[in-house]
Protein backbone atom coordinates (compact mmCIF):
# COMPACT_ATOMS: atom_id res chain seq x y z
CA UNK A 1 0.00 0.00 0.00
CA UNK A 2 1.26 3.34 -0.67
CA UNK A 3 -0.43 6.99 0.19
CA UNK A 4 -0.68 9.65 -2.48
CA UNK A 5 3.29 10.94 -1.80
CA UNK A 6 4.34 7.05 -0.87
CA UNK A 7 4.73 7.64 2.61
CA UNK A 8 3.48 4.55 3.93
CA UNK A 9 5.41 2.65 7.48
CA UNK A 10 4.88 0.04 9.17
CA UNK A 11 6.42 -1.13 12.01
CA UNK A 12 5.15 -3.72 14.52
CA UNK A 13 5.20 -3.82 18.59
CA UNK A 14 5.22 -7.39 19.70
CA UNK A 15 2.77 -9.02 22.83
CA UNK A 16 3.90 -12.44 23.21
CA UNK A 17 2.82 -15.24 26.06
CA UNK A 18 4.60 -18.90 26.04
CA UNK A 19 5.39 -21.77 28.24
CA UNK A 20 8.70 -22.89 29.47
CA UNK A 21 9.59 -25.81 27.89
CA UNK A 22 12.26 -27.06 29.67
CA UNK A 23 12.28 -30.87 29.35
CA UNK A 24 8.79 -31.34 28.50
CA UNK A 25 10.02 -30.73 24.76
CA UNK A 26 12.61 -34.04 25.18
CA UNK A 27 10.02 -36.07 26.31
CA UNK A 28 7.71 -34.57 23.81
CA UNK A 29 10.71 -34.95 20.95
CA UNK A 30 10.82 -38.97 22.02
CA UNK A 31 7.55 -39.14 22.01
CA UNK A 32 6.18 -37.92 18.71
CA UNK A 33 9.49 -38.70 17.00
CA UNK A 34 10.00 -34.72 16.24
CA UNK A 35 13.28 -32.86 15.72
CA UNK A 36 13.18 -28.62 15.32
CA UNK A 37 16.16 -26.65 16.28
CA UNK A 38 15.75 -23.33 18.49
CA UNK A 39 12.08 -21.26 19.08
CA UNK A 40 10.18 -24.09 17.34
CA UNK A 41 10.47 -26.51 20.35
CA UNK A 42 8.84 -24.04 22.80
CA UNK A 43 5.92 -23.39 20.37
CA UNK A 44 5.19 -26.73 19.11
CA UNK A 45 5.28 -27.69 22.59
CA UNK A 46 2.65 -25.49 23.38
CA UNK A 47 0.96 -26.13 20.91
CA UNK A 48 0.32 -29.65 21.96
CA UNK A 49 -0.75 -28.24 25.84
CA UNK A 50 -2.95 -26.39 23.78
CA UNK A 51 -1.38 -22.96 24.44
CA UNK A 52 -0.70 -20.20 21.84
CA UNK A 53 3.03 -19.09 22.20
CA UNK A 54 3.19 -16.68 19.32
CA UNK A 55 3.49 -13.31 18.85
CA UNK A 56 -0.03 -11.02 18.46
CA UNK A 57 1.69 -8.29 16.60
CA UNK A 58 -0.41 -4.63 16.93
CA UNK A 59 0.84 -2.60 12.73
CA UNK A 60 0.99 0.78 12.94
CA UNK A 61 0.00 2.05 9.29
CA UNK A 62 0.52 5.67 8.02
CA UNK A 63 -0.95 7.32 5.32
CA UNK A 64 0.54 11.39 4.47
CA UNK A 65 -1.41 13.58 1.86
CA UNK A 66 0.06 16.26 0.62
CA UNK A 67 -1.15 17.45 -2.74
CA UNK A 68 -3.62 16.58 -6.06
CA UNK A 69 -6.09 17.07 -3.59
CA UNK A 70 -9.47 16.64 -5.82
CA UNK A 71 -10.68 19.78 -4.60
CA UNK A 72 -7.49 21.93 -5.08
CA UNK A 73 -6.20 23.08 -1.83
CA UNK A 74 -7.90 26.39 -0.60
CA UNK A 75 -10.47 26.29 2.17
CA UNK A 76 -12.38 29.10 1.13
CA UNK A 77 -13.63 31.87 3.84
CA UNK A 78 -16.62 32.24 5.11
CA UNK A 79 -18.14 29.13 2.92
CA UNK A 80 -19.59 26.28 4.87
CA UNK A 81 -19.50 24.33 1.64
CA UNK A 82 -15.78 24.09 2.55
CA UNK A 83 -12.98 21.93 1.64
CA UNK A 84 -12.89 18.03 1.93
CA UNK A 85 -10.27 15.19 0.87
CA UNK A 86 -11.59 11.30 0.54
CA UNK A 87 -8.56 8.54 0.52
CA UNK A 88 -9.38 4.80 0.03
CA UNK A 89 -7.55 2.57 2.31
CA UNK A 90 -7.24 -1.04 1.69
CA UNK A 91 -5.02 -2.99 4.66
CA UNK A 92 -4.45 -6.69 6.20
CA UNK A 93 -7.62 -8.43 6.08
CA UNK A 94 -9.76 -8.97 9.02
CA UNK A 95 -7.73 -6.28 11.15
CA UNK A 96 -9.36 -3.82 13.27
CA UNK A 97 -8.82 -0.41 14.25
CA UNK A 98 -7.16 0.00 18.39
CA UNK A 99 -6.34 3.47 17.87
CA UNK A 100 -6.43 6.55 15.66
CA UNK A 101 -4.79 9.75 15.17
CA UNK A 102 -4.88 12.43 12.53
CA UNK A 103 -2.44 15.43 11.57
CA UNK A 104 -3.83 18.36 9.96
CA UNK A 105 -1.41 21.70 8.66
CA UNK A 106 -3.03 24.37 6.88
CA UNK A 107 -1.88 27.53 6.35
CA UNK A 108 -3.24 30.98 6.12
CA UNK A 109 -7.30 31.58 8.02
CA UNK A 110 -8.27 31.96 11.35
CA UNK A 111 -8.38 29.09 14.35
CA UNK A 112 -11.74 30.18 15.57
CA UNK A 113 -13.55 30.16 11.97
CA UNK A 114 -12.51 26.07 12.13
CA UNK A 115 -14.94 22.97 11.56
CA UNK A 116 -13.29 19.71 10.72
CA UNK A 117 -14.11 16.50 10.80
CA UNK A 118 -13.00 12.97 9.98
CA UNK A 119 -15.91 10.65 8.86
CA UNK A 120 -14.53 6.68 8.23
CA UNK A 121 -17.32 3.28 8.13
CA UNK A 122 -20.35 6.28 8.56
CA UNK A 123 -18.71 7.17 11.87
CA UNK A 124 -18.23 10.76 12.47
CA UNK A 125 -15.16 12.61 15.08
CA UNK A 126 -15.00 16.05 14.98
CA UNK A 127 -11.64 17.29 15.77
CA UNK A 128 -11.99 21.26 15.97
CA UNK A 129 -15.52 23.30 16.43
CA UNK A 130 -14.36 27.09 16.38
CA UNK A 131 -11.82 26.55 18.82
CA UNK A 132 -12.02 29.64 21.46
CA UNK A 133 -15.35 29.73 21.03
CA UNK A 134 -17.43 30.29 24.17
CA UNK A 135 -20.23 32.62 25.93
CA UNK A 136 -17.58 35.17 26.93
CA UNK A 137 -15.73 34.66 23.15
CA UNK A 138 -18.55 33.97 20.63
CA UNK A 139 -15.37 34.72 17.80
CA UNK A 140 -13.39 32.07 19.19
CA UNK A 141 -9.43 32.16 18.52
CA UNK A 142 -7.57 34.75 16.02
CA UNK A 143 -4.30 32.39 15.34
CA UNK A 144 -2.96 31.91 11.83
CA UNK A 145 -2.01 28.45 10.66
CA UNK A 146 -2.21 25.13 12.66
CA UNK A 147 0.28 22.32 12.32
CA UNK A 148 -1.50 19.66 15.36
CA UNK A 149 -2.28 15.74 15.40
CA UNK A 150 -5.56 15.34 16.75
CA UNK A 151 -5.49 11.94 19.32
CA UNK A 152 -7.12 10.87 22.14
CA UNK A 153 -4.06 10.62 24.05
CA UNK A 154 -3.23 14.25 23.62
CA UNK A 155 -3.43 15.78 27.28
CA UNK A 156 -5.86 18.89 26.47
CA UNK A 157 -8.85 19.79 24.51
CA UNK A 158 -8.22 22.01 21.34
CA UNK A 159 -11.16 23.91 21.48
CA UNK A 160 -9.18 25.78 24.82
CA UNK A 161 -6.38 25.63 23.34
CA UNK A 162 -5.25 29.03 24.57
CA UNK A 163 -5.52 28.37 28.17
CA UNK A 164 -2.89 25.81 28.41
CA UNK A 165 0.42 27.00 29.50
CA UNK A 166 2.74 27.47 27.32
CA UNK A 167 0.23 26.25 24.39
CA UNK A 168 1.55 25.29 20.60
CA UNK A 169 -0.41 24.71 17.37
CA UNK A 170 2.79 24.22 15.22
CA UNK A 171 5.32 21.40 14.89
CA UNK A 172 2.88 18.43 15.20
CA UNK A 173 1.94 19.31 19.00
CA UNK A 174 -0.48 17.19 20.06
CA UNK A 175 -4.10 17.31 21.26
CA UNK A 176 -6.96 16.00 22.19
CA UNK A 177 -10.15 16.77 19.56
CA UNK A 178 -12.52 19.10 19.88
CA UNK A 179 -15.91 16.46 20.21
CA UNK A 180 -18.59 19.37 19.99
CA UNK A 181 -20.90 17.43 17.45
CA UNK A 182 -23.19 20.44 16.83
CA UNK A 183 -23.38 23.09 14.12
CA UNK A 184 -20.24 25.74 14.18
CA UNK A 185 -22.60 28.36 14.17
CA UNK A 186 -24.51 27.66 17.30
CA UNK A 187 -24.97 29.99 19.65
CA UNK A 188 -21.83 30.77 21.67
CA UNK A 189 -23.02 30.03 24.87
CA UNK A 190 -23.71 26.07 23.51
CA UNK A 191 -20.62 25.66 22.80
CA UNK A 192 -20.10 25.93 26.83
CA UNK A 193 -22.41 23.49 27.62
CA UNK A 194 -22.13 20.47 24.91
CA UNK A 195 -20.50 17.56 25.95
CA UNK A 196 -17.71 15.94 24.32
CA UNK A 197 -18.45 13.31 21.98
CA UNK A 198 -17.07 9.45 23.79
CA UNK A 199 -16.15 12.22 26.55
CA UNK A 200 -13.42 13.91 24.65
CA UNK A 201 -12.50 10.37 23.07
CA UNK A 202 -14.17 11.00 20.02
CA UNK A 203 -11.39 8.93 17.51
CA UNK A 204 -12.41 6.01 19.84
CA UNK A 205 -15.08 6.07 18.28
CA UNK A 206 -13.71 4.41 15.14
CA UNK A 207 -11.95 1.46 17.49
CA UNK A 208 -13.41 -2.13 16.46
CA UNK A 209 -13.70 -0.81 12.87
CA UNK A 210 -12.11 -2.00 9.69
CA UNK A 211 -9.54 0.22 8.31
CA UNK A 212 -10.75 -0.44 5.08
CA UNK A 213 -12.36 1.74 3.29
CA UNK A 214 -12.98 5.58 2.53
CA UNK A 215 -11.58 8.15 4.65
CA UNK A 216 -13.05 11.47 4.60
CA UNK A 217 -11.75 14.99 6.53
CA UNK A 218 -14.06 18.07 5.82
CA UNK A 219 -12.88 21.50 6.66
CA UNK A 220 -14.70 24.67 6.60
CA UNK A 221 -13.63 28.21 7.43
CA UNK A 222 -17.51 29.20 8.79
CA UNK A 223 -17.34 33.28 9.21
CA UNK A 224 -16.29 35.69 6.55
CA UNK A 225 -12.69 38.12 7.30
CA UNK A 226 -10.20 35.94 8.58
CA UNK A 227 -8.98 34.51 5.03
CA UNK A 228 -8.72 31.56 3.10
CA UNK A 229 -7.30 28.65 4.21
CA UNK A 230 -4.67 26.54 2.28
CA UNK A 231 -4.40 22.54 3.11
CA UNK A 232 -0.41 21.72 3.77
CA UNK A 233 -1.43 17.89 4.58
CA UNK A 234 -3.22 15.70 6.07
CA UNK A 235 -2.81 12.17 7.33
CA UNK A 236 -3.71 8.99 9.48
CA UNK A 237 -1.80 6.95 12.01
CA UNK A 238 -3.87 3.68 12.59
CA UNK A 239 -3.57 1.17 14.93
CA UNK A 240 -4.40 -2.23 14.10
CA UNK A 241 -5.24 -5.29 15.15
CA UNK A 242 -5.17 -8.83 13.36
CA UNK A 243 -7.63 -11.03 13.36
CA UNK A 244 -7.38 -13.67 16.19
CA UNK A 245 -8.18 -16.48 14.02
CA UNK A 246 -5.59 -15.83 12.29
CA UNK A 247 -3.40 -17.12 15.53
CA UNK A 248 -5.55 -19.61 16.20
CA UNK A 249 -5.22 -20.89 12.52
CA UNK A 250 -0.87 -20.89 13.02
CA UNK A 251 -1.85 -22.83 15.81
CA UNK A 252 -3.89 -25.60 13.99
CA UNK A 253 -1.74 -25.76 11.90
CA UNK A 254 1.84 -26.87 14.02
CA UNK A 255 -0.45 -29.50 15.87
CA UNK A 256 -1.40 -30.59 12.08
CA UNK A 257 2.30 -30.78 11.72
CA UNK A 258 2.72 -32.72 14.84
CA UNK A 259 0.41 -35.38 14.50
CA UNK A 260 1.21 -35.89 10.31
CA UNK A 261 4.83 -36.74 11.68
CA UNK A 262 3.61 -38.62 14.67
CA UNK A 263 2.13 -40.79 11.69
CA UNK A 264 4.91 -41.40 9.43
Amino acid sequence: MKSKNGDIRICASRRSSGVRAGGLWQRLAARYSISYGGVYKSMIAAAILGLVPVSTRAQQLTQSYNGGFANGSTVPDGNLTGWWDTETITSQPGSTISNVNISISLAGGSTGDLFIYVVHDGTLAVLANRPGVTAGNPFGYSDSSLNVVFSDAGADDFHNYQSVPGYSITGGAVWQPDGRDISPLSAASVFDTTPRQNSGQALSLFDGESVDGTWTIFIADTVSGGGDEQVQNWGLNVTETPEPGTISLLVIGLTGVLLGRRKR
